[in-house]
């Protein structure tokens, strides 16, 4: 989850910052002054990212690559104090080195690039034999290269006098074989280079014995960029040639930067800056290539001084100091003397880059990695830097003070103009190094981050003013750097964009908010807490930092889902749409963040029955609907009943029982002729509660029945909606209440066991909007409901292939509001709406001991016991008790539930035309011994039913006044049937299972499982020949119809980009 963590991080800021995404600024804002994101927990959102539709699958898998690598590394001992470690290895150790540790330390690797941590052509095995972080021991080979293949700038002499033995040996071996020693020099080659390249691109050169792998090696530690290496004898370092892509490119050594460093090193040291320290390239050593085959990068070497031979204080790399140390799982930061840090540090850094920069026209790439600073009684002491293969050079600013440098033909070191000088420096500079050092100093601090900035800007100016007064010639280029440095923005390096457009080379820059100028200007002013996290804060303390961490991720979450349905419905998503729906995505977003972190807290379920244990393990599914793009919004809704209401926050919700005249209220009643209201007291055991509660409020029990209202609609619906009611008493509310536990939809509640050991599933309504719709109830649904769920019922029961195998949840009453008794009153069709209520039975008649019932909406969700989703642990139980593979296990559970489902929606649609709303959150599955054994349904609110079909099956069914449910156009039972049921259902659960198996054998199965119901059905002559025919065409369609939740939301009816549904392509066929 650490390593997840870390990779979206850097990809969050990659697509942001580099300006690649341009729905995800908004949700997220800058957490360091550089303006990078920090996301402080992973959840799901790793997967999210790299579902983004601008990356390319080639830089999906880099990034998977980078992250398994992240945080890797050998296990250490632990001690209180790195320093202290460190210093007693070093004089227990004569081998051991301070460097080589404190650079193997640094496991997370470069903190801007997105796959920071790619060894692209290693193996698993090559990367913990030759990577830094796992400090192992790796034998350069010593390799003969005839004079005439090779450059040699004192590499061999090099060897010679650094490793006589290993170099010495490796020349006789040559002289055994009969050729002439003098004629060969020596080059240091890193053994994957020899395995991997040298062995197979260079085969014709090694048959003539003009390259000859001596059987001699250099014992040596990587360092942090894993190509260079620090000898175990404690000499110069050796950069070396790999054909492997680190971060972004492939690192090789060209005859151009074996050249070059050591002219720019000679010339550094020539120049004697105050305060500028290096490690001089002495030697280095080049592949001479006599074909086109353009391998001279492939072989190659640099030798550097070692620092550690002139001083015995700790000397590291900068990236180091922020690294969590593997000692103490801190940062080193956490063990240094911070007070004067920014001060002393500031000027040890910036007088001899700045001095560089502008006097001379040299700009370092003064990077984390390249930046090592010396540690003195645990104070920055010195700075040195490495590694001149990325610098810039202005030869103009260099003459104007009377040096030259001579650079290897085809060097890239020449600056193309000031602006590229300045951007090499600024950008290594600020945003890589002081950018990612000093938030971490602030955090182990307590110090604001702008603070810390504030001596670097005083120095900075302070360098440039010192720059303008002793050297005259410096003038202009002091005022035009000073300029560029505190310009209101600063370059950053666009790496993503970069290796998107296929480019590992060439920089590409990205302006963003520069520090120097926000110090000296004042920083943006900080965001304004929202309600929901005022709310926290102040009534949840314990919840904030976890809401505060889960905020960004859910405006991912939530804007991601916004592009992708822009995407599904062929929408151009510009601003002034965005703009219409954005305070509905916030709102989402911020109740998302809230369930999370309301769902990280939570306590284990306490219900003790299959049925209430369902309802609980509901609360899992706080991300909501799986494909609504505003799955979480809810308007109308305070961050309080945010907080208290839904099934991942509440424990219980009182649900109040309301006395109503039975005047006022239209009953649909049991087929025993009970009503709501009888049906709740009875089952309830609470009429003598409410007998003594009307009594107590002066109501006559014979005149007033009672139904159970949701809180919330008791707070705010129950006065907006009745006030002449609530003043006449015909309506009054009680002091009577029913603990129930909210379900998934949130106005579904479920009652503590009854009397008869059942629960009742209460709908409620709820005139808030919840996603896009306002969630009350039709007197529509109150009246087809109850019948058609016995519809349901007797369909199961006729058919032998889904009886015993099917089951259709009862909705046992309705009742809604009679407005025909206050006709003339505003609103009436939202007063019907507003005091409805459903009773419909809980699953315990449909399951048996050892069973358990898995709504599907949690199918996908997270299980916080295995960090899986709960499907994906069936799978495993399945494959456990089986004894199959997981790919086996998860396809025979694919089998069970799509066939189960298949059945059931196509035997509803051809044999009665019946369009069931078979989504997520309606399919429950009762599983046992991991095994699917029935398929259990639920909410009849929302079916399409072609009354043709339905007559002609032998049912009679008079709909409710005002139905939508029943029409004459199969094209919307259609629509119905598959959005919910192959779209909104078996595609999630495909997309869930493709961890073990893959999406196009599942489709493959589904198409079967299609064609075997249709021959089932085909079977009987009950079955119409035109219908099966029609509906075959129909579900193997090219395309099927999706909602088009966006399209609805930000157009009225009358335009023309309106549309309830959308095309979109067919799994079954694509």
């Amino acid at each position: 989850m650490d390593a997840e963590r870390a990779s979206a991080n850097r990809l969050i800021n990659a697509l942001i910052r580099e300006r690649i995404d341009p729905h995800l600024p908004w949700a997220t804002t800058p957490v360091t002054v550089t303006g990078r994101r920090v996301l402080a927990t992973n959840a799901d959102i790793w997967q999210h990212l790299l579902t983004n539709p601008v990356l390319t699958e080639e830089v999906r898998e880099e990034l998977r690559e980078s992250a398994a690598g992240e945080g890797q590394g050998a296990e250490l001992p632990t001690a209180p104090s790195t320093v202290e470690w460190v210093q007693e290895q070093r004089s227990t150790n004569p081998h051991f080195s301070p460097l080589a540790f404190f650079e193997q330390s640094v496991r997370s690797g470069h903190q801007l690039h997105p796959t920071s941590r790619i060894r692209h052509g290693m193996s698993v095995d090559e990367i913990t034999a030759y990577a830094p972080e796992w400090a192992p021991t790796v034998e350069l080979a010593i390799v003969a290269i005839k004079h005439t293949h090779l450059h040699d700038r004192g590499m061999t002499a090099a060897l010679l006098r650094e490793h006589p033995s290993q170099s010495q040996s490796a020349l006789a071996d040559i002289q055994a074989l009969g050729e002439d020693a003098e004629q060969y020099g020596l080059l240091p080659v890193h053994p994957w280079q020899v395995r991997h390249r040298l062995s197979t691109q260079f085969r014709a050169e090694l048959d003539a014995r003009e390259i000859i792998i001596t059987t001699h090696t250099i014992p040596t530690q990587p360092l942090l960029s894993t190509r260079t290496m620090r000898p175990l004898n404690g000499a110069s370092h050796l950069k070396t040639a790999i054909g492997v892509r680190l971060t972004g490119a492939i690192r090789g050594v060209s005859p151009q930067a074996a050249a070059n460093g050591i002219a720019v090193s000679s010339l550094l040291n020539t120049l004697n800056v105050d305060g500028l320290h290096i490690l001089t390239e002495q030697a280095s050593a080049s592949f001479i290539d006599h074909t086109e085959a353009n391998r001279e990068f492939m072989l190659g070497a640099i030798a550097r001084t070692n620092p550690e031979r002139h001083h015995t204080d700790l000397t590291l790399p900068v990236a180091a100091l922020r690294a969590e140390s593997p000692i103490t799982k801190k940062p080193l930061l956490n063990e240094l003397e911070t007070a004067t840090f920014a001060t002393d540090y500031a000027e040890l850094v910036l007088p001899p880059l700045l001095t560089l920069v502008t006097k001379y026209g040299i700009a370092l790439e003064a990077h984390a990695q390249n930046t090592l600073v010396t540690l003195k009684e645990r104070k920055p002491d010195r700075i040195t830097y490495r590694d001149f293969g990325a610098i810039r050079i202005s030869p103009q600013r260099l003459a104007n003070h009377g040096h030259v440098i001579e650079l290897a033909p085809g060097s890239a070191l020449t600056a193309d103009n000031d602006d590229d000088l300045r951007n090499r420096l600024s950008y290594s500079l600020i945003q890589d190094h002081l950018g990612e050092l000093l938030p971490a100093l602030a955090a182990q601090t307590g110090q604001p981050e702008i603070e810390l900035w504030r001596p670097f800007v005083e120095t900075a100016r302070a360098t440039f003013a010192r720059l303008r007064q002793c050297c005259s010639s410096c003038l202009r280029a002091a005022d035009e750097d000073e300029a560029f440095f505190f310009a209101e923005t600063a370059p950053l390096k666009a790496h993503l964009r970069a290796r998107l457009a296929g480019a590992t080379h060439q920089a590409q820059y990205i302006p963003v908010e520069n520090p120097f100028h926000l110090v000296e200007n004042g920083k943006a002013s900080q965001p304004i807490a929202s309600e929901t996290e005022r709310f926290v804060q102040e009534e949840h303390p314990e919840l904030i930092a976890n809401f505060r961490a889960q905020l960004p991720i859910a405006r991912i979450i939530t804007a991601q889902r916004v592009r992708d349905t822009c995407a599904r419905e062929n929408l151009v998503l510009d601003l002034s749409r965005w703009d219409r729906v954005q305070q509905e995505a916030e709102n989402s977003a911020q109740n998302l963040a809230l369930a999370r972190a309301n769902l990280h807290a939570q306590k284990p379920a306490t219900a003790n029955d299959i049925s209430g244990e369902n309802v609980q393990e509901e609360r899992f599914s706080a991300q909501g609907h799986n494909l609504h793009p505003l799955s979480r919004a809810r308007l109308g809704f305070s961050p309080g009943d945010n907080f208290a209401y839904p099934a991942e926050g509440a424990g219980s919700v009182e649900l109040r029982l309301v006395a109503v005249h039975r005047d006022l209220l239209r009953h649909t009643p049991t087929p025993t002729g009970q009503n709501v209201s009888e049906l709740v007291l009875e089952q309830l055991d609470l009429t003598s509660r409410v007998r003594e509660a009307m009594n107590t409020q002066a109501l006559d029990p014979n005149t007033f029945d009672v139904i159970p209202l949701h809180p919330w609609q008791c707070a705010h619906a129950l006065p907006a909606s009745y006030p002449a009611e609530l003043a006449a008493r015909t309506i009054v509310p009680l002091d009577v209440t029913i603990p129930a536990i909210p379900s998934a939809s949130m106005r579904t509640l479920a009652t503590e066991p009854g009397h008869n050991g059942q629960r009742l599933m209460i709908k409620t309504a709820i005139a808030a909007q919840v996603t896009t719709t306002i969630r009350n109830i039709s007197p529509a649904s109150t009246q087809n409901g109850p019948r058609l769920s016995r519809v349901m019922e007797t369909i199961v029961e006729r058919e032998p292939h889904l009886n015993g195998r099917v089951s259709a949840l009862v909705e046992h009453a309705g009742v809604c509001f009679s407005e025909t008794a206050t006709p003339d009153l505003p609103g009436p069709q939202q007063r019907e709406r507003n005091l409805s209520v459903i009773v419909r039975e809980d699953l315990s008649r449909h399951v048996s001991p050892g069973d358990r019932v898995l709504t599907g909406c949690v199918f996908y969700a997270e299980n916080p016991a295995t960090g899986r989703p709960f499907l994906l642990n069936v799978v495993q139980q399945r494959a456990a008790l089986a004894g199959l593979n997981l790919s086996k296990a998860g396809l025979a559970l694919w089998d069970e539930y799509a066939g189960l489902l298949i059945n059931t929606i196509l035997t509803f649609l051809t044999r009665y035309g019946v369009g069931l709303e078979a989504h997520l959150q309606n399919s429950l599955v009762v599983v046992n011994q991991a095994r699917i054994t029935r398929l259990l349904l639920r909410d009849f609110a929302g079916v399409r039913i072609h009354h043709t079909r339905l007559t002609q099956a032998g049912i009679d069914f008079t709909p409710a006044p005002g139905s939508i449910t029943f029409t004459d156009d199969m094209r919307e039972v259609y629509r119905k049937t598959f959005h919910a049921a192959i779209l909104a259902n078996l595609a999630e659960v495909a997309r869930t299972l493709s961890d073990v198996v893959s999406p196009t054998t599942l489709w493959e199965r589904a198409r079967s499982l299609v064609e075997e119901t249709f021959v089932i059905l085909a079977a009987s002559e009950r079955t119409s020949r035109e219908g099966i025919a029609a509906d075959r065409a129909a579900i193997f369609a090219p395309k099927l119809d999706h909602k088009a939740f966006l399209r609805m939301r930000l157009f009225e009816p009358s335009h023309p980009e309106f549309a309830t549904y959308w095309p979109t392509p067919n799994p079954l066929v694509s």
